[in-house]
């Protein structure tokens, strides 16, 4: 039996499983959930009622299109990494936005982050870059600071404790060791599993993340605080 069926044309975007159909309008059209054996024509909206299951399946979507090479949505489009930055080094300010040609591009690199926490907060994306298929955030939630990186579609996470003020620094090493810092204080700590290792569709924000969604929350998931300024550097 097939996995799922999956369509793209000019950004319209849709996935099935069974009963169950994804769909989005347009290249920035957010996800609708349709239960199609007892909602044929697509009245009923089910995407807040179900996030999991929307999740699950734009997960399933991104992955599909990264394989296939259709991200972004622009037509004709074929992947193309020589107009990838050569950049090592970023200098960025809470709410910046990197498209993937000025991004980092951290494909099988690591890397490390600082930014500079203005204000606390408890809730939202301090940086992502990537999307459900490829990629890494760090976000706060349910009291808890998290990592999280995407390959393939597969989530690997470490949670830790709470950033204050100040500066919190993010490194990423080659071995998948991952380390968080705030103000000499280590925050988390762990493994997930390996580098990013290929360089992802979606863009880098700071502050929230749009597009694809790389933890387990709603996009765009803006962070409740406020960020000054970011380095990125990239180590080898």
């Amino acid at each position: 039996e097939r996995e799922a069926i999956y369509w793209e044309h000019e950004g319209n975007r849709a996935v099935r499983v069974g009963d169950w159909k994804l769909v989005a309008k347009g290249a920035n059209g957010a996800w609708e959930l349709y239960n199609v054996k007892v909602d044929r024509a697509e009245q009923h909206n089910l995407a807040a009622e179900q996030p999991q299951r929307t999740q699950k399946l734009a997960a399933m979507w991104q992955a599909y299109a990264e394989r296939t090479y259709v991200l972004p949505l622009t037509p004709y489009n074929r992947r193309n990494n020589s107009k990838l930055s050569k950049k090592k080094k970023f200098q960025l300010t809470g709410g910046a936005s990197l498209d993937r040609s000025k991004a980092p591009n951290i494909a099988g690199k690591a890397f490390q982050v600082e930014l500079r926490i203005e204000k606390a907060g408890d809730s939202g994306v301090l940086i992502a870059q990537g999307g459900s298929a490829i990629g890494y955030a760090l976000y706060l939630q349910d009291g808890k600071l998290h990592f999280a990186a995407r390959r393939g579609g597969k989530l690997s996470q470490e949670a830790g404790m709470a950033p204050s003020t100040g500066l919190v620094t993010l490194t990423l090493a080659k071995n998948g060791d991952v380390k968080v810092i705030n103000n000499n204080v280590t925050l988390l700590s762990g493994n997930v599993g390996g580098l990013i290792n290929e360089m992802p569709q979606d863009g880098l924000h700071v502050g929230r993340d749009e597009g694809g969604f790389v933890g387990t929350y709603d996009n765009p998931f803006p962070f409740n605080g406020e960020i000054g300024t970011v380095k990125i550097q990239l180590l080898r």
